[in-house]
């Protein structure tokens, strides 16, 4: 069983594996309007990045150098739908983003999480992820 730590360290991870496939499929984007709604969501998962990292830090960990394994993957699989086209790129940023809210979902599972952190996810991780997902899911709409 991970400790919420562990599973702390793997949500940091997803984050940055996260702003490496916006990146991606930034630089694929040719409509304007979709790449700022992307930049807006990449710069979130930054902020989101780095307050996991303060709090890996505040709990004593060592914080990852990159997005590891999961960041290869993702960076792979955006690199490949993006090739097939814009709708196909947004599709796997929409699972991404699924993906990420269930991994916080299941962070709020741990007895150990402290009360702050709960309530960062809840508050602001979790909302953030519904809002990406719904925004994905109309620039998806209005690339078809």
């Amino acid at each position: 069983m991970t400790t919420y730590k562990e599973e702390l360290t793997n949500i940091f991870q997803g984050e940055l594996a996260a702003v490496n496939a916006y990146e991606t499929v930034i630089a694929k984007v040719d409509q304007e309007p979709v790449a700022k709604r992307l930049r807006d969501i990449k710069s979130q998962h930054e902020k989101a990045s780095q307050l996991l990292k303060g709090w890996l830090q505040l709990e004593g960990q060592s914080t990852p150098k990159d997005a590891g394994t999961w960041g290869s993957f993702t960076k792979s699989l955006t690199k490949a739908s993006s090739v097939l086209g814009e709708y196909s790129a947004l599709a796997i940023l929409k699972q991404g983003e699924e993906h990420g809210r269930r991994k916080y979902k299941e962070l709020l599972s741990k007895a150990d999480l402290t009360r702050s952190v709960r309530e960062a996810i809840s508050t602001q991780m979790l909302p953030l992820h519904d809002i990406h997902i719904s925004s994905l899911d109309g620039m998806m709409k209005y690339t078809k």
